[in-house]
């Protein structure tokens, strides 16, 4: 198996490379707005919501083309399943002085940006966090990622004064245009083929 790694910040290259636990996986520099290669699988983990639409929608172009047939995309992002809503948020920190904008989208409008996309089957999994990440005790600083434990036993992700209404979504492309989406796993369908030279 070969693992590639992408990040656009040299920093984080640099950081990723000089982890002992991550030396088989291949970092480089990469743009998820346009993808170079191929791969089975591709996973992003809280990046998309950063986009604005226009960038949201280069980026899940990029990935259908960067996928194999039968090649899988999951992402972890902040999506909901409220169709009227698409929220940006600007935030305001000192490692962001300027303005972070913050994208929650539908699940219906990803939906719609996926299957414009060629990809089909997607499927919507809350992000459940199964360890409990201690609130930070100086609030001055940047966010951090923490979680709050409810009575149920499910932790809230909260993001500083933010609930992340984190969700797994998976979507899978498959080779074959003309057979019917149908489940592979739970999560996981299969999806229409797309030709990325159109």
């Amino acid at each position: 198996m070969t693992l590639t790694g992408g990040e656009l910040a040299e920093s984080s290259l640099t950081v990723a490379r000089g982890n002992p636990d991550l030396v088989r996986i291949d970092f480089r520099a990469m743009d998820m707005l346009d993808i170079p290669g191929q791969y089975d699988c591709i996973t992003a983990n809280a990046v998309t919501y950063l986009f604005n639409h226009a960038e949201y929608e280069k980026a899940v172009a990029s990935i259908a083309c960067a996928l194999r047939p039968n090649g899988t995309f999951i992402s972890f992002d902040w999506y909901h399943a409220f169709d009227g809503q698409d929220l940006a948020i600007t935030e305001f920190t000192a490692g962001h002085p300027d303005g972070l904008v913050i994208h929650a989208r539908p699940y219906s409008r990803v939906s719609d940006i996926f299957r414009k996309a060629g990809l089909d089957g997607i499927t919507f999994q809350p992000f459940r966090i199964p360890i409990d990440l201690p609130e930070p005790e100086d609030k001055s600083g940047d966010p951090i990622t923490f979680t709050v434990k409810q009575e149920n036993g499910d932790r809230l992700c909260m993001r500083g004064h933010c609930f992340n209404h984190g969700v797994m979504s998976w979507r899978r492309r498959h080779s074959n245009p003309s057979k019917q989406p149908h489940p592979i796993m739970a999560y996981v369908k299969w999806a229409c083929g797309h030709d990325c030279d159109e």
